[in-house]
């Protein structure tokens, strides 16, 4: 047995792939790997893989798009988006006129890697610093320090990579990314 709960009532339950009900749930799973997601409107969906052993508790939070959550480092506050910047955050603040299309790196296809139809859930690329401060600004907020950002990617743990020793089940990269951007939260 399996209790699926999460900081959202109601929120959708996929068990690879496949619709399973409504947080919270409990239900009855064979020994083996799992993954679960959660998908809610106005949410971001989240994606996690479990094992099952025996009888199990798993919680799982999901955050409003947008929303921003506390990471600390000792002696030390901060906020931080939990996901990068979309293609259609930024595209807001271009439509706000504080963005400029023009802060983008020197031959960067920002047509092809921004504004596909199915790219709004992805993360804005080619973006200059001096483009991410514009976007700070016209968000009320700053870029991370050096400390900060690396605080945070590690998520408080001490992995190679964010989350994992192993890059593959953390991180779109090179090797396995098929040289095309991903919907953000997806790993």
């Amino acid at each position: 047995n399996i209790n699926i709960t999460s900081n959202v009532k109601k929120s959708k339950i996929f068990i690879n792939d496949e619709y399973r009900g409504e947080t919270p749930l409990e239900l009855s799973l064979k020994k083996g790997k799992y993954k679960i997601k959660l998908v809610k409107a106005d949410y971001l969906e989240t994606e996690t893989e479990i094992e099952i052993n025996s009888n199990c508790e798993k919680n799982i939070n999901i955050y409003k798009k947008g929303e921003m959550q506390m990471v600390e480092i000792p002696n030390k506050n901060f906020s931080m988006d939990i996901t990068e910047v979309t293609v259609a955050q930024f595209q807001e603040c271009v439509k706000a006129g504080s963005c400029s299309e023009h802060n983008f790196y020197t031959n960067f296809d920002y047509e092809k890697y921004n504004y596909g139809t199915s790219n709004k859930n992805h993360p804005i690329n080619g973006v200059d610093w001096y483009g991410a401060e514009e976007y700070c600004k016209w968000a009320g907020k700053r870029l991370p320090t050096e400390e900060e950002w690396e605080y945070a990617a590690k998520g408080g743990e001490d992995y190679k990579y964010a989350g994992s020793d192993n890059a593959d089940e953390v991180a779109w990269y090179a090797k396995n990314s098929e040289d095309k951007t991903h919907k953000v939260a997806t790993k």
